[in-house]
């Protein structure tokens, strides 16, 4: 693992999004080519970037019509897009070769707006949610298995099942209609809850709800029995939980077998609009409306900020400039930092 106290940090590049105003709500983002390329969803084209923020090319993947979700096969080559539910009626998905530039269409379409894609492990499986879950074979785009909820997904290690979180239990699904589905009940009630596989040093029984599934462990966790003021959670099964206070400007870390959580400190200025962890997991950036980015260690230790530059200051404090997504790339030795205008890449990495 990386030592933070090693760590330097300069922005690389920028991004000028053609329309900032849509790009406030949908723009996705997804790291490709091992990290030195970002594609990002711009109204009905996906555009890749080089770390620069040069434009290299531009794919029209849905046929004109806008682009809402974007997810990079962790497999290959392929990019999965999503229509934007806000602009049209259609709900459909095409799955992009980036080498190519050739859209594979998709034959059916969801009910609703799609709000998130998701792939197996193995790339070899897309799940695309919305009020419906459709399950595809992404070597071919045959549909695989269509069926309701829009609840939250998490798929197996080797690909082969899914686990999804209900009001009063989770399920475990299979690729195909033909598989053995399960439903078990669970001991909580939260409301927004996720889950992972392969749960091996948890946090404390405070902050999830777990059940035994033959060889494995499904985690869930929620917001329901934390503070209200919690916003954003960001976990897997290596690490801490970390949780963004949005109102009260503060990051809680909960570590496996303590009862409460480390708060971190210094705050930000203003609201926590997003966490991510980076890939290694060896530590976490936060960011939000007051326009910084923070970056902290594995143990909650302040090891970085990028501040706003002066040429920074917006028109718009409500909204110029405030910090909306936050997107590490596969090595972890850059960070997309989704702001309102704008895409920054920061390149993180170890001094000498």
């Amino acid at each position: 693992m990386t030592d933070p106290s090693a760590l330097v940090h300069c922005d690389r590049g920028y991004i000028q999004l053609a329309d900032p105003d849509h790009s406030y709500v949908h723009c996705p983002i997804t790291w490709i080519s091992a990290g030195q390329q970002l594609a990002v969803g711009e109204g009905a084209l996906l555009r890749i970037y080089s770390l620069d923020g040069e434009l290299l090319r531009e794919i029209e993947a849905l046929g004109g019509e806008p682009i809402g979700e974007a997810a990079h096969s962790p497999c290959g080559r392929r990019i999965a897009v999503a229509t934007d539910g806000d602009e049209i009626d259609r709900h459909r998905v095409a799955l992009v070769d980036i080498g190519s530039d050739e859209p594979l269409e998709l034959d059916a379409e969801h009910d609703a707006r799609i709000d998130a894609l998701c792939w197996s492990p193995t790339g070899e499986t897309l799940a695309s949610v919305g009020d419906d879950l459709m399950l595809w074979e992404a070597k071919t785009g045959r549909l695989l298995r269509r069926c309701w909820g829009d609840v939250p997904l998490r798929f197996s290690q080797d690909g082969l099942r899914i686990a999804r979180v209900h009001d009063d239990s989770f399920e475990v699904l299979g690729l195909d209609d033909a598989a053995e589905d399960r439903r078990l009940p669970r001991r909580s009630s939260w409301v927004h809850a996720w889950c992972w596989w392969d749960v091996s040093a948890p946090p404390p029984s405070s902050a999830l709800d777990m059940h035994s599934d033959g060889p494995r462990t499904l985690a869930l966790w929620g917001m329901g029995e934390l503070p209200p003021f919690g916003r954003s959670l960001m976990w897997a099964p290596d690490r801490p939980l970390a949780i963004a206070e949005g109102d009260r400007h503060s990051m809680l870390l909960f570590r496996p077998g303590e009862d409460s959580p480390n708060v971190l400190t210094p705050f930000h200025d203003r609201t926590v609009n997003a966490i991510t962890w980076s890939t290694d997991g060896a530590w976490i950036a936060s960011g939000g409306r007051d326009r910084r980015v923070l970056l902290w260690s594995r143990d909650g230790e302040l090891i970085g900020e990028r501040a706003p530059a002066p040429d920074d200051e917006p028109a718009r404090p409500s909204l110029r400039g405030r910090i909306l997504g936050l997107h590490w790339s596969p090595t972890g030795s850059h960070l997309a930092i989704r702001e309102h205008g704008g895409i920054r890449i920061w390149s993180v990495g170890l001094g000498s």
